[in-house]
């Protein structure tokens, strides 16, 4: 079959979240009023295909996210955000804690619009909580996380092409990694290699730290040569 050439755009944003997840290796804190936050980092890869390069109307191929990095947490006191008081929320040691936390963890560019979205989340998450319509994270950690999203869509406007791309994304969920020749599974951490797989925009794949370390000599795609730009390198 003929290499499968698809013409794609690639559409970045980064923004603001909220997560949890059970950590029973995590410290469970001391009292009722007490609930941790951590700064995390997550990295997240999808592919989709649409008839042109907007991101609209666009189906989703396939959507990897991973945990990058993590930071120290810290402990805020619910009881201060679920005032009936606004000003007296937005006042408490809790609220200037986290205030102080994203400052310190985000990077500049765009922290002044996450910084209100994030606080007002947080606030948010905790009230619900407390008021019983959600419930609180099983050991009290949350994750005040920036997501870095690459979106890479694959442009098709006719069935044949877009039949060749989905039956190509079911046939390469398994495979070798060219660069270090051990098997991957897309979606799956290897433990024995230590990375996630990852696929590249002209849709060869290869283990994330295998490539990464490769782009950052060579910025091209081993197999097929495609280039990347040495700043979207540790994006993949």
């Amino acid at each position: 079959m003929a290499p499968l050439k698809i013409k794609h755009a690639i559409h970045f944003c980064r923004k603001g979240s909220l997560d949890w997840k059970v950590d029973i290796s995590g410290e469970i804190p001391p009292s009722d009023d007490a609930l941790k936050i951590q700064f995390a980092v997550f990295r997240e890869i999808e592919h989709a295909y649409g008839p042109d390069s907007s991101i609209e109307n666009n189906v989703v191929l396939e959507h990897i996210s991973t945990l990058q990095s993590t930071y120290k947490a810290i402990t805020i006191r619910p009881s201060e955000l679920c005032s009936e008081d606004t000003t007296s929320i937005m006042q408490s040691y809790s609220v200037r804690l986290i205030v102080d936390f994203i400052n310190t963890h985000y990077p500049p560019l765009g922290r002044d619009s996450v910084l209100s979205i994030m606080v007002a989340k947080i606030i948010e998450y905790v009230q619900n909580s407390t008021a019983g319509s959600i419930p609180l994270p099983p050991n009290r950690m949350l994750f005040a996380g920036r997501r870095q999203v690459v979106r890479i869509l694959h442009i098709v406007n006719d069935q044949v092409r877009k039949e060749r791309l989905l039956r190509h994304f079911e046939d390469t969920k398994r495979g070798t990694c060219a660069i270090c020749m051990d098997d991957f599974e897309v979606g799956i951490y290897d433990f024995e290699v230590g990375s996630y797989a990852s696929r590249l925009p002209c849709l060869h794949i290869f283990h994330r730290h295998c490539i990464v370390e490769w782009l950052v000599i060579k910025n091209r795609c081993p197999i097929c040569r495609y280039s990347v730009l040495p700043k979207m390198v540790t994006l993949f």
